[in-house]
């Protein structure tokens, strides 16, 4: 199988269901603000190395694609029932790069 875009390797970081409900406030998962913080040094060394990527292009330098995934509850009910506060994310991808995908889901596995 050959990579379709050269600009990109194999490599891809997820970012799964980081969202405010889940991250933040009364209902956060266990140790919440060490994970949030794991996930945005993680996250912005991606971006660091995606960025000198972009800027000094060299034939075995590629981009790591990052995928966010949000999940979208179906019931209005729940706290990740799209367009509520709790359902946002905490980290978003970046607009006008393409390296940055946001996927969304309504099912509780991904």
């Amino acid at each position: 199988m050959t990579d379709s875009n050269p600009r990109f390797g194999r490599l891809a970081f997820f970012v799964i269901d980081v969202q405010k409900h889940l991250v933040s406030g009364p209902d956060a998962v266990p140790d919440a603000l060490e994970i949030r913080q794991a996930i945005n040094d993680t996250l912005e060394s991606v971006r660091q190395h995606n960025d000198r990527v972009e800027l000094e292009p060299h034939e075995s330098a590629r981009k790591t694609r990052i995928i966010f995934v949000q999940h979208d509850d179906k019931d209005p009910d729940d706290p990740l029932y799209k367009g509520k506060p709790t359902w946002e994310l905490e980290f978003d991808p970046r607009k006008d790069d393409n390296a940055e995908a946001l996927v969304s889901k309504d099912v509780g596995e991904s």
